[in-house]
């Protein structure tokens, strides 16, 4: 089953987790963690709907706090 590998590849401000950190989602299940939590709901969110569009690749930069409302701020 083809899954959708998350890494983060540069960080800004305060954020749960640094660079080079990966995470793998498929469709049913997930592996490793890119910690903070609603970030890493909306990266599941975003790999699954890619899974069923059959994308493969995708580039974002999600700002913590805005965006998804988490008390790091950072980006």
């Amino acid at each position: 089953m083809t899954g959708i590998r998350i890494t983060i590849t540069r960080t800004a401000g305060s954020v749960p987790r640094g660079a080079g950190t990966q995470m793998m989602v498929w469709a049913d299940r997930c592996a490793g963690t890119i910690g903070g939590g609603a970030l890493e709901w909306q990266a599941m969110a975003t790999a699954r709907a890619m899974l069923a569009d059959g994308r493969m690749a995708a580039v974002e930069t999600i700002p913590l706090g805005p965006a998804l409302g988490q008390c790091c701020g950072g980006s």
